[in-house]
């Protein structure tokens, strides 16, 4: 309707998942990584969650405009049936013929499994998609489970991503659930953009929609991604109201009377924005800021105090996005310990026992640059090169490009989609156990290791009930297991964040 009015040749904010409006924020780009990983991994599951709205399937479309040619794709949208009516969805997504009468779990297990036989014969992967996973019920997630135990010695015969709400994460910590969810290779959670990624996330579809004169004012793009909290389906359902509404006044531009109405019927509420309140309020927050920078009793004036005086933490490169690393190669190894201030391995040994002779431990697991980000370390990888053979990398910073890789010939940016052609997702990282671990352990653990534990999560002396409240909120804040058990990757978390020691990964800005 307002297409012609604003010279638009297409609807720029639809609801539609389409993958060319798709704005690539760090985000999304790690999303997207994280799907590419699992589509060409040999691992079992991907679990990519979100909130309502910000961009799971629209990234997943993404995704499948890239998949090799050789996969096959099951797409389910509509999780919320029995475990006889999700095979039989698989089934026809997959176009494998069942008799009308043969339609019980085993017949059609066994065809699932005769057709994942022959597709590996042929050399092509089988992908099943489902989103909306959180709807499915537990024993039907027990029988997705099941699919993915047909393998042969070196690959799961069936790749499967899980798209969700938050709450997915609550399913998969059912007891009934773990061995689903210790067969989960990657985890990601999507957050919402931020301010900067809202304002150029609207300039990113207004301009895919043909539009040459942003019609929204740079402050109403602020109160955008306010009201809007910075998820992308409400930001276009506001945005395309918007626009109706300036069409409809006869406008280019959208005022904040527009807005506030668009704002009113999408949300039910009022924003009440005028411009004298928007004057008023930028001249209240400029003088909260100089308050805050000058007067020594500020919060910002302690916290930087604070923070002069607590301990650095070590961070290996200075990144910036775009910037040009090559020619500054090194032994990955080597360079890891350097980071560490630990000497390098001897000849005829490896990382680990350079790490285990300066008191130090290593983690050798399998994951995703998102595993590896949380965890905030750098990290030994193998990057497949052109000729099919392994060589060992460093990965030591990230920005919204991708990482920064170090190998023997250079330091370079490496972009995400690459990184996921050419890592099998194993990592090995070191990390500082404490006094006295000899496993992992509880929160009402005695001795040295459980004494760390209190000191670091509990310094005011809570109990063991209230500590292991602290380190299950740590871990599902960080997509690990909240199981309360305190092991490596837990360690690592409190070690960076309580005691702020050892090397991170740089960030770019």
């Amino acid at each position: 309707m307002y297409k012609k009015h604003f010279g638009l040749e297409e609807t720029p904010f639809s609801i539609a998942p389409d993958p060319r409006y798709l704005y690539m924020s760090t985000g999304h780009r790690e999303a997207l990584a994280h799907l590419l990983y699992g589509v060409k991994s040999d691992g079992g599951f991907v679990l990519l969650t979100g909130e309502v709205g910000t961009g799971k399937t629209t990234v997943c479309r993404c995704l499948l405009e890239q998949i090799p040619e050789d996969t096959s794709v099951a797409f389910i949208i509509n999780p919320k049936v029995t475990a006889t009516e999700l095979l039989a969805s698989i089934c026809d997504e997959l176009e494998i013929s069942i008799a009308r009468d043969e339609t019980s779990i085993k017949t059609l297990v066994d065809a699932i499994n005769h057709y994942l036989l022959e597709a590996n014969r042929d050399g092509r992967r089988v992908l099943l998609i489902i989103d909306e996973a959180q709807n499915l019920a537990p024993e039907v997630l027990e029988q997705v489970r099941l699919l993915t135990n047909l393998e042969t010695n070196r690959r799961k015969l069936l790749q499967i991503i899980l798209l969700g709400q938050p709450e997915l994460n609550d399913l998969l910590d059912r007891p009934e659930l773990r061995q689903l969810s210790q067969r989960i290779t990657a985890r990601y959670h999507l957050a919402p953009l931020n301010r900067a990624e809202t304002r150029a996330y609207i300039k990113h579809r207004l301009r895919v929609g043909g539009d040459s004169d942003n019609p929204f004012p740079d402050l109403l793009l602020t109160t955008i991604h306010r009201v809007s909290h910075g998820i992308p389906r409400l930001v276009n359902v506001i945005c395309d109201r918007c626009l109706l509404g300036a069409y409809a006044n006869d406008r280019k531009k959208v005022t904040s009377a527009i807005l506030n109405q668009a704002v009113k019927e999408v949300m039910a509420k009022k924003l009440l924005i005028r411009p004298l309140t928007l004057a008023l309020t930028a001249i209240a927050a400029a003088s909260l800021i100089l308050f805050l920078i000058v007067s020594p009793f500020s919060p910002a004036r302690i916290l930087l105090n604070l923070t002069r005086a607590a301990p650095m933490e070590k961070s290996p490169i200075s990144l910036t996005a775009g910037a040009d690393t090559s020619g500054n190669g090194a032994d990955p190894t080597t360079e890891l310990c350097r980071l560490w201030d630990i000497p390098a391995p001897s000849p005829g040994s490896g990382a680990c026992d350079a790490a285990a002779a300066a008191g130090l431990a290593c983690l050798s697991a399998r994951g995703s640059i998102g595993t590896v980000s949380g965890l905030g370390r750098p990290a030994l990888i193998m990057l497949k090169g052109s000729n099919g053979k392994y060589t060992p990398a460093l990965i030591t910073g990230r920005d919204k490009n991708g990482v920064i890789v170090v190998d023997t010939r250079a330091t370079s940016l490496m972009n995400y989609a690459d990184l996921a052609r050419r890592w099998d997702g194993r990592f090995t990282i070191f990390w500082q156990p404490p006094t006295g671990y000899h496993g992992p352990f509880r929160a009402d653990e005695p001795g040295p290791a459980g004494e760390w534990l209190r000191r670091m999560v509990s310094p005011e002396g809570g109990g063991a009930a209230d500590i292991e409240k602290r380190i299950k909120k740590i871990q599902k804040e960080h997509l690990l297991t909240a199981d309360g058990i305190v092991g490596p990757e837990t360690i690592i978390l409190i070690n960076r964040f309580q005691q702020g020691t050892g090397p991170v990964l740089a960030a770019g800005r």
